[in-house]
């Protein structure tokens, strides 16, 4: 899988793709789900593009294709079962992190290098963070992203670049099934965290889901959006605290809420850098409002939610994140978060 240290898995010719994809059409035609499944595991290439592609050597495939759909769902299950798994039994935790917006190809490109270059270093796992669409902006004047089609491609050629899963968001329903097909995790912003709608269309990838809480909402709604997920038929799902509003522009984080959030059953993600988010705070030259936030809390929030023990960090990186994560690795070593301390509440008496 993709924590493997020193593995790179083979990258498939164009000749390999053709050689195998004309065999399975000269061949018996239920082939077809099992060779889409091999090149899949094998060398990381998209069902979507092998489907595509025995579709086009032949226009007899028929049954192969109604075949490779279900070929291509268990496949997309056990990548995601197992990557689940990985981050699940992650120790001391799994890092979510990368740029909050796709800027450019070589920006992600480079910083998918330096986050894995520090992670490998510390034997953390990690997924790289990037948004093709800032769907949810303050302002209008903000940078949303380069769109769907375009982010997709560069966010798949991280995965290819630096063998790492990765997450993106997405805002509509029609969004999921593309997203699903290049995005390991699938996060759902924390505004739409209650839409059931986007919740099982994100569900219906096989796909792991991760949902930020709403800043509205209380810890306890969280197990109900999980829920709807595994009602879908997706048991791989995580929930992440970003901070609950405090007055019209500014957040706090209750440590309370890591401990509350494990009600739903999943593990519990510490987003600790929107969490410091100052919503329509800060107002633009010529009219109109932007966010803003307090970075500079970012090792407050960051130590808090360690000590607390909740399974994943989601971060922007930042210069000193080598030597944050250090620190953070060492508090999560000493403490006990993780494990519930069951308290004698009765009165103490000598």
């Amino acid at each position: 899988m993709y924590f493997a240290r020193g593995v790179r898995r083979a990258q498939p010719t164009t000749i390999h793709l053709i050689v195998l994809a004309d065999t399975a059409t000269r061949g018996v035609a239920i082939l077809s789900p099992l060779l889409l499944l091999l090149l899949h595991l094998l060398f990381l290439v998209p069902l979507a593009n092998l489907d595509s592609l025995l579709r086009s050597t032949s226009p007899d495939v028929g049954l192969g294709a109604a075949a490779a759909a279900a070929a291509a769902a268990e496949a997309m299950d056990a990548s995601s079962v197992a990557l689940y798994g990985q981050l699940k039994a992650a120790q001391p935790f799994f890092l979510l992190a990368g740029p909050n917006v796709i800027e450019s190809e070589e920006h992600v490109l480079k910083m998918a290098k330096h986050i894995k270059g520090i992670t490998t270093k510390l034997g953390l796992p990690l997924v790289f963070k990037s948004s093709f669409d800032k769907a949810n902006r303050t302002s209008s004047k903000s940078f949303r992203g380069p769109g769907l089609e375009e982010g997709l491609k560069i966010l798949e050629k991280v995965k290819a670049t630096y063998d790492l899963p990765v997450v993106t968001d997405v805002h509509e329903s029609h969004q999921c099934e593309a997203v699903g097909r290049v995005a390991d995790i699938i996060q759902i912003p924390a505004f739409l965290c209650r839409q059931t709608d986007l919740l099982v269309a994100a569900a219906k990838t096989g796909k792991i889901i991760n949902i930020k809480k709403g800043q509205f909402c209380a810890p306890s709604v969280m197990a109900n959006s999980a829920e709807k997920i595994r009602l879908a038929g997706n048991q791989n799902v995580m929930v992440c605290e970003r901070g609950t509003m405090f007055g019209y522009n500014d957040l706090i984080v209750d440590p309370r809420n890591f401990e509350w959030l494990r009600e739903a059953n999943c593990p519990v993600v510490a987003d600790v850098t929107h969490a410091l988010q100052q919503p329509a705070g800060k107002k633009l030259d010529g009219g109109g409002v932007a966010s803003g936030g307090l970075r500079e809390l970012i090792p407050c929030i960051a130590r808090t939610s360690v000590a607390v023990g909740v399974d994943g960090i989601f971060m922007e990186p930042l210069r000193n994140l080598e030597e944050l994560l250090e620190e953070l690795i060492a508090i999560a070593r000493v403490t006990k978060g993780k494990k519930p301390l069951k308290i004698d509440l009765t009165p103490f008496k000598e």
